[in-house]
């Protein structure tokens, strides 16, 4: 989960270089853990609406009539009680943007890695062209 004003600009096609992550990702913020419960989460996702969503993955919203419908994670309905990880970044954790406020965690752990060096060092692991999908995590019925 990372919030809009942390991607400070797009990528155009062609070679990337570090200058250009920099430019994307041009704060210290770390990656954190946070362990939180299914009706946590959800209380998360119903923080956003058809009109305003913060960047995320491995989820898959339904909104009908302007609101939340339905949550999945890795393709599953979310469980109130079950627990889940959710990756962000300490400046979101910690309050920033008004995300994560509100939101109950059973535990947070820092990881000390920048997200611009896990972006970096994503891409020099890649062996394929780096492409974007349009994936319908966001389905507005």
């Amino acid at each position: 989960l990372l919030n809009i004003g942390g991607i400070r600009t797009s990528m155009k096609q062609g070679d990337i270089t570090i200058g250009n992550i920099f430019e994307i990702s041009p704060f210290d913020n770390t990656l954190v853990v946070i362990a939180l419960k299914g009706s946590e989460l959800k209380k998360v996702f119903n923080k956003f609406s058809p009109k305003y969503s913060e960047p995320f993955s491995n989820a898959k919203v339904v909104y009908k009539n302007g609101k939340l419908h339905s949550l999945l994670v890795n393709g599953l309905p979310v469980i109130d009680d079950q627990t889940y990880r959710l990756v962000t970044l300490d400046f979101i954790q910690t309050g920033g943007d008004n995300i994560l406020t509100g939101i109950e965690f059973e535990s947070v752990s820092p990881t000390g890695l920048l997200e611009r060096d896990v972006i970096i060092d994503d891409i020099k692991k890649s062996k394929e062209p780096i492409t974007s999908d349009l994936d319908d995590r966001v389905i507005i019925e």
